[in-house]
């Protein structure tokens, strides 16, 4: 699972960045996994509903979230088109949990793209994006970024991403890691080693 929790005062933001679950497009993936996707998405779903229920004993919860290539139904091919970015498990749980809390008022889901989305906390533009793009030069692609949306308009304060299963807090993004820790992608093609792990911070 991968999540950024921004406790605030008297209000929780989950902001879920994706690669809820890992891909089975790789013969190692398969071989790791413990069962089989639809089961894993079931079990996540329960995992995640009792994470929200317990945070919002002490505060009020918004819950938002984008959605990642690992999750992806089926296929190699992913990108940023509304009918791909939701053709994934991230954004079906991300439905499942809305249903289960609708008649929740602690607990409240942003809903939008689910490829990037702007999301105000405590007053500032916090993106949102898997970052599928950010395997390269990362500190150059947020800079980019941050100049595409202010073409259109919209000041970005920071940035939150995923992607790459190795967390890393800086002064204009912060990317997170993975409960699961790394993979054999992450350590063997991106050289990247990593371990278990989970951003909370104040914003």
């Amino acid at each position: 699972t991968r999540s950024v929790s921004a406790f605030l005062l008297n209000r929780s933001t989950d902001l879920d960045l994706g690669d809820l679950l890992n891909s089975d497009r790789r013969m190692s993936e398969v071989f790791n996994m413990a069962t089989n996707r639809s089961c894993a998405v079931v079990l996540l779903f329960h995992i995640l509903r009792q994470f929200l229920i317990d945070i919002s004993q002490s505060c009020n919860v918004v819950v938002a979230s984008v959605t990642g290539n690992e999750s992806r139904v089926v296929g190699e091919e992913y990108d940023t088109s509304d009918i791909l970015a939701t053709y994934n498990y991230d954004y079906t749980l991300h439905e499942f949990l809305k249903v289960a809390f609708e008649k929740d008022d602690r607990i409240n889901f942003i809903d939008g793209n689910f490829a990037e989305k702007v999301v105000n906390i405590a007053g500032s533009n916090v993106l949102m994006t898997h970052g599928t793009s950010f395997t390269k030069d990362i500190e150059k692609s947020v800079q980019q970024t941050f100049g595409r949306y202010s073409a259109n308009g919209i000041v970005l304060d920071y940035l939150f991403c995923g992607h790459l299963h190795s967390a890393r807090i800086g002064d204009m993004y912060a990317r997170t890691g993975s409960l699961c820790g790394g993979n054999s992608y992450s350590e063997g093609a991106l050289n990247l080693a990593s371990r278990a792990s989970e951003l909370i911070g104040k914003i």
